[in-house]
């Protein structure tokens, strides 16, 4: 662009000793300089800064290019000034305007690119410090983390104010009765990688679980089962899931037959306090529950 190889052909008219070569394009400094050294003859050979840029062969980033950054100013020569850049020793690291904390994860991307130890938006969509996957509703920054509200309903663990007791004889896997004040079973046998909700579960048996929930105080319009769909291990949907008043007897008040695995809503007919019984028929061999509430 400046005319240099002008320059050098008409100086090789007048001189036959002064040879140049002509790349096809900018290979960079190190092979251009090697393809020189290639074609010289003579005694010495005295490589030159050939962009005066006042900058030293050995100090400049690219030696072909009077615009290049120098080693001292830019240690990877990727462009970008050390002060500029969040890794001047590689020259794919991030860049500060890009990347305010230097965690790699560019701005947009970042939930907080003041803090390098936060977490992105791929895997917190709503950006309150819960991932995804542990949080009730990822596009919700007031949502319960799924570990304070495992049923996700809006009330936390320790809130849920209800019991359970076996009407059925469990078998060895399940508890015989739970009573406390987050709505959990706890101490139940948990199949490893089955631990559905984080929870034991209310009734893995033969027989059909059936089991009483009573509230400790106001009513309540709703129960939900947690149930685990079908698997090749052999364990079936319930045939069917009902509900009635009281812990004995009583008009049923709501039924379902689940089609699939996850959270089964039984709606009940009016406000309903004290205690509901639950009853489960298997839908073969095995019935498997999770958890159990009444809101």
């Amino acid at each position: 662009t400046d005319n240099t190889l002008d320059e050098i052909k008409a100086l090789h008219a007048k001189d036959s000793s002064i040879q140049y070569i002509s790349l096809t394009r900018n290979f960079g400094y190190q092979s251009s300089v090697l393809c020189g050294i290639s074609f010289a003859t003579g005694h010495a050979i005295v490589v030159n800064d050939v962009d005066c840029d006042g900058a030293s062969t050995d100090a400049d980033c690219d030696d072909n290019d009077p615009s290049s950054t120098i080693v001292a100013d830019d240690g990877d020569c990727d462009g970008t000034l050390t002060a500029s850049d969040c890794d001047d020793t590689d020259p794919t690291s991030t860049v500060v305007a890009d990347d305010a904390d230097c965690d790699g994860v560019v701005t947009a991307d970042d939930c907080d690119d003041n803090e390098s130890t936060s977490t992105i938006v791929l895997d917190d969509a709503d950006c309150d410090g819960v991932v995804t996957a542990d949080d009730c509703d990822d596009t919700d920054s007031s949502s319960a983390a799924v570990a304070d509200d495992l049923d996700c309903d809006g009330v936390p663990n320790a809130s849920e104010d209800f019991s359970y007791v076996y009407v059925t004889s469990p078998s060895a896997y399940d508890d015989a009765s739970y009573n406390g004040a987050d709505g959990e079973l706890s101490d139940g046998f948990v199949p490893p990688g089955w631990g559905v909700n984080n929870d034991a579960f209310v009734g893995w048996q033969h027989a059909n679980p059936e089991f009483v929930i009573t509230q400790a105080g106001g009513t309540s319009t709703e129960v939900r089962v947690w149930v685990l769909g079908a698997s090749p291990g052999g364990i079936s949907l319930p045939a069917l899931i009902s509900v009635y008043p009281g812990s004995s007897g009583g008009a049923i008040l709501a039924s379902i037959v689940p089609s699939a695995g996850g959270w089964v809503t039984l709606p009940l007919p009016a406000p309903t306090s004290g205690s509901v019984r639950v009853v489960v028929s298997a839908g073969g061999e095995w019935t498997m529950l999770s958890e159990v509430e009444i809101n």
